[in-house]
C-alpha cells in the first residue's frame, strides 16, 4: 500500500491528484512530471486503495489505469461515479482501446494513451480541472442520497439516519456500509469486503469483518439479534436488505 499522506489535500493548497496504478514504472515518472508542474500527487497502487484514499482525501482530479489494479478499474470508476463527479482521466495501452472506449461509457471525462506525450498529459489535466464548474472538484451526484427503508444515507455529508434519528459512524463503519450500498439486495463476498474496506486479502480480516458489521448492525438495527437490513448468507458474505414496511 502506497500512501503520500504529506501530499493530502488537506496539507496542501495545490490542486491534489490521485494516481491509481500499480505499475512502479509508470507512476514514478508520472508523479514526478506532476509535481513539477506544481499538483501535489498521492499514488495507490490498487483499485481498494484508490477508493479508500479518494474517500479520505477528496483529489481534485483521479488518473485512473483501467487494466493493472487489482479492484478493476471499470470497478473502480462505477463506485467513484456513486458518490462523486471527480474528473477521471483514464489511461491505458494504445492496444487496449476497447477497454478505454467502456470507460468513457462507465463515466470517465477523459483517456490518454500510454505511452502518452509529456505535455499532452499535463494539458489534458489542466484543461479538465479548468472546466470543473464548482470550486470543490468533490461533488456528489443528485442520486448520491440513497435510501433505504427507513435508512437514509449522504454520500456527500457521510452521515447516516434511521427512522429520523442521527446514526454517528466511525470511517469504517461507512466504509463498510457504502460497500454493501453499492450492491443493494446482493450478496457481498467477505473477500470483497475485506479487500474493499481494509486493503487486505487476508482471511484474518474476516474477523475484523464480524466485529464491525456488529457494530454496525448495534447502530442501525432495531434489534441487532434480528437484523432485517444487513443480513448474513453463511459462507459465502452479507446482504444489504431493504426491510418489509412495518
Amino acid at each position: 500500500m502506497r500512501e503520500d499522506m504529506h501530499n493530502s489535500r488537506e496539507r496542501s493548497s495545490r490542486p491534489t491528484i490521485l494516481v491509481i496504478d500499480d505499475d512502479d514504472g509508470l507512476t514514478g515518472p508520472l508523479r514526478r512530471l506532476l509535481e513539477e508542474e506544481g499538483f501535489a500527487v498521492v499514488l495507490a497502487g490498487d483499485g481498494a486503495d484508490g477508493l479508500r484514499l479518494a474517500y479520505q482525501l477528496y483529489p481534485h482530479l483521479i488518473l485512473l489505469d483501467l487494466v493493472r489494479p487489482k479492484l478493476r478499474g471499470l470497478q473502480v470508476l462505477r463506485r467513484l461515479r456513486q458518490i462523486s463527479s471527480v474528473p477521471v482521466i483514464v489511461i491505458g495501452e494504445r492496444a487496449a482501446h476497447q477497454a478505454l472506449v467502456e470507460g468513457l461509457h462507465a463515466g470517465a471525462d477523459d483517456f490518454v494513451s500510454i505511452p502518452y506525450a509529456p505535455a499532452e498529459l499535463v494539458a489534458r489535466v489542466r484543461a479538465l480541472l479548468r472546466r470543473v464548474s464548482r470550486p470543490s472538484s468533490w461533488v456528489c451526484n443528485p442520486d448520491a442520497l440513497r435510501t433505504v427503508g427507513q435508512m437514509v444515507v449522504d454520500y456527500e455529508t457521510r452521515s447516516v439516519t434511521v427512522r429520523g434519528r442521527d446514526i454517528p459512524l466511525t470511517p469504517t463503519e461507512f466504509r463498510l456500509l457504502t460497500c454493501l450500498l453499492s450492491s443493494v439486495e446482493a450478496t457481498v463476498s467477505y473477500q470483497s469486503l475485506t479487500r474493499e474496506v481494509w486493503g487486505a486479502n487476508d482471511p484474518s480480516y474476516q474477523r475484523h469483518l464480524r466485529l464491525y458489521i456488529g457494530y454496525l448492525r448495534h447502530k442501525i438495527e432495531d434489534d441487532p439479534s434480528h437484523p432485517k437490513y444487513i443480513l448474513t448468507d453463511r459462507r459465502r458474505g452479507y446482504r444489504l436488505s431493504t426491510p418489509p414496511p412495518s
